[in-house]
């Protein structure tokens, strides 16, 4: 699948006021409203809302802590995360696969802008197995675009 930059700038261009109560995005296409949902947004990405709701904090600054000290800097940009992740020396194969799924959900997923601020709360998530497992990454997902699909134009 390719990304194509000129179809969304196209559906964005048509995009009709939201009507009432609606969790989606409405585009006038052929003179039909078509409405992007995250129903439809699961089924182009695969993800799942999660069953399970996991009541657990994941307020873990462990992991956080790894690669940038104790030191709590509230906004570091994306660009500051990578640079920190490409020459830290882990000292365990786990703590590295996790920070790096942490800069794979905001750099690609996310696809945030480089000079943007990093989600530090991803650390908390992706510490701890189970909350990250059960977290609703479908749900962030489709919000995250949602918002910048609406503040695109």
């Amino acid at each position: 699948m390719v990304f194509n930059g000129q179809l969304i700038h196209h559906f964005l261009l048509r995009q009709i006021p939201e009507e009432a109560n609606t969790n989606g995005i409405y585009f006038s296409v052929l003179r039909k409203n078509v409405c992007f949902t995250q129903k439809k947004f699961n089924i182009i990405t695969g993800l799942w809302p999660t069953n399970v709701t996991l009541e657990k904090d994941y307020d873990n600054k462990r992991l956080q802590s790894l690669p940038f000290g104790s030191e709590n800097k509230k906004i570091i940009t994306c660009l500051e995360v990578e640079e920190i992740f490409k020459i830290f020396e882990f000292t365990n194969d786990h703590d590295a696969m996790k920070v790096g799924l942490t800069v794979f959900i905001e750099t690609v997923m996310v696809r945030k802008d480089k000079k943007t601020q990093f989600d530090m709360d991803i650390f908390g998530r992706a510490d701890d197995d189970e909350v990250f497992k059960n977290f609703n990454w479908s749900t962030f997902f489709y919000t995250r675009l949602l918002n910048n699909l609406k503040t695109i134009l």
